[in-house]
């Protein structure tokens, strides 16, 4: 097995120096806030908690009750992604897109607050790990020690 000289120049870092090699793996396969935030896809359930949890749920419910043309077609689009889908692909740049023009919408119309967007908005991002952020797979011990020059 080839190993990557980006892997082996990484692992050569004084950070890992005494680490056992499952320990740099996981330090190198977990979140890394050096890194830019990457959109990730949402659940459904995440979004429904949070709107109960903000009780924002009941100002969804009675803005429906006479709703402008903009809040039908959000709510129409709300409805049906959480009857098709337990996962919105907001990875994906034109998904993520329409999901900001509803959520926009909707915090337009006060029908959330601007804490609820925010925290919704939130849900969209992530952190890559090193190995992500380096397109690597994820990097195992055995990946690490051969890094370090055991032989496989």
């Amino acid at each position: 097995m080839t190993v990557p000289q980006i892997l082996i120049d990484k692992v050569a870092e004084s950070q890992f120096t005494g680490l056992p090699d499952w320990e740099v793996a996981s330090m190198l396969n977990a979140p890394d806030a050096s890194f830019a935030y990457v959109k990730r896809d949402v659940s459904t359930s995440d979004v429904g908690e949070i709107l109960l949890a903000s009780g924002e749920l009941y100002d969804v419910n009675e803005a429906l009750k006479n709703p402008s043309e903009d809040i039908k077609r959000a709510s129409f689009i709300v409805q049906k992604t959480f009857e098709k889908t337990t996962s919105i692909r907001t990875s994906d740049p034109d998904i993520f897109t329409s999901v900001a023009t509803v959520l926009n919408g909707l915090l337009a119309a006060a029908v959330i607050s601007q804490t609820t967007y925010n925290v919704l908005m939130s849900l969209t991002n992530r952190r890559p790990s090193w190995a992500e952020h380096n397109n690597l797979p994820t990097v195992t011990s055995r990946d690490v020690g051969l890094a370090r020059g055991a032989v496989a």
